[in-house]
C-alpha cells in the first residue's frame, strides 16, 4: 500500500480545493513539512510532531491531546471547515500548536533535519528529499514471518544524478546533531541494524520504491517539490546516508571515532556520511 493520495483528495489542495488555504498557509512555513501517508492522510509535522492529520473524506484532527495533556491546548478549532479559509485563523492554530509541542520537547537535531528537507525540495539539485518519518507499511503482508520491525527512517532521499550502474540511488538517511544518543537502538549502530532489515526485505524494497514514485509525483503536483520533473532509474535496493552535525572540530572527530567502530551487516553497502558544520561563523 503506497503513501498516495487519492484523486479527490489531492484536488483539496489545490485552487478552488476547499484546504487550499490551508495548504498555502503550511507550505509556506519553512518549520512545517507536509507528508504524505497511507490510508489517503496527510500529516503536518512539526519537529516531529504531529500537529494536524488529515484523514480520508478532508477531515482535519488537531495536536493530540498528549503534547499539553492538563494544559491547555490551541483555542482554534482548526477540524471546523469555516477555518480552513481564514489564513488568520489558520495561522494562529498553526503558532499556538507548534508552541505547544515545542514546550512538550525540543531537539536541535530536529530541526536539522527540517531543514535538510526543506532545502532539498528542487529538482535543479543534485538530490531529493522525499519524504521524512518513512515507515514501511506493512498491511498488505500476510505472513507474518515475512514482516520486519517497525523502523522510522528521518529522511528518505535520492540521488537525482545516476551511479555508475546509471540508477538513482535511495538513501535512508538517519540525521543526528552532536554526540548526543549514540549508542544504542537510537545510536549509529542501531540505525545501521534497522536499516539493513529493510534493505534485506524485498517486500520493504518495493514498498520504497512505490512510496518514492507517488510521493514524488504527487508533491510535485502540488509544488512541494519544484523544478522539472525527473526521469528517474530507482535503485532496486536502498543505500543508508548519515548526515551528522557538529559544533566544532571536537564533536566531528568524536562523530568520526564512532563512526569507525561501526560494523555493517551483510547486504547493506557501507553508508554513506556527510559532516554538516553546524556552527554559524560570520
Amino acid at each position: 500500500m503506497a503513501r498516495e493520495l487519492s484523486i479527490a483528495h489531492l484536488s483539496m489542495y489545490k485552487p478552488k480545493g476547499k484546504l487550499f488555504v490551508l495548504f498555502n498557509t503550511i507550505t509556506a512555513d519553512p518549520e512545517l513539512s507536509f507528508e504524505i501517508r497511507i490510508h489517503d492522510e496527510v500529516i503536518v509535522y512539526y519537529n516531529k510532531k504531529a500537529i494536524l492529520t488529515v484523514t480520508k473524506g478532508n477531515k482535519i484532527k488537531p495536536l493530540s491531546e498528549k503534547y499539553y495533556k492538563q494544559g491547555e491546548g490551541p483555542t482554534v478549532d482548526i477540524s471546523n471547515p469555516a477555518v480552513w479559509q481564514s489564513a488568520k485563523e489558520i495561522e494562529k492554530y498553526l503558532k499556538e500548536a507548534k508552541l505547544i509541542a515545542y514546550r512538550h520537547s525540543m531537539k536541535r537535531e530536529f530541526q536539522l533535519q527540517q531543514n535538510i528537507a526543506m532545502g532539498n525540495h528542487d529538482c535543479a539539485n543534485r538530490f531529493l528529499a522525499i519524504d521524512m518519518e518513512w515507515q514501511f507499511a506493512q498491511d498488505i503482508i500476510k505472513d507474518e514471518k515475512d514482516r520486519i520491525k517497525k523502523t522510522r527512517i528521518d529522511l528518505v532521499i535520492v540521488d537525482l544524478t545516476p551511479n555508475a550502474l546509471g540508477v538513482n540511488d535511495i538513501y535512508l538517511t538517519e540525521v543526528k546533531l552532536g554526540t548526543e544518543a549514540l549508542k544504542g537502538d537510537s545510536g549509529l549502530q542501531g540505525h545501521v541494524n534497522s536499516t539493513s532489515i529493510i534493505a534485506n526485505s524485498p517486500y520493504a524494497c518495493q514498498g520504497l520504491i512505490d512510496d518514492v514514485k507517488s510521493i514524488l509525483a504527487q508533491k510535485h503536483e502540488l509544488g512541494i517539490i519544484t523544478g522539472e520533473f525527473p526521469k528517474l532509474h530507482l535503485a532496486q535496493k536502498p543505500k543508508m546516508l548519515f548526515i551528522l552535525g557538529h559544533r566544532g572540530t571536537q564533536e566531528r572527530k568524536e562523530l568520526e571515532d564512532e563512526m569507525s567502530k561501526l560494523k555493517i551487516p551483510t547486504g547493506l553497502d557501507e553508508p554513506i556520511v556527510m559532516y554538516q558544520d553546524t556552527l554559524i561563523r560570520l
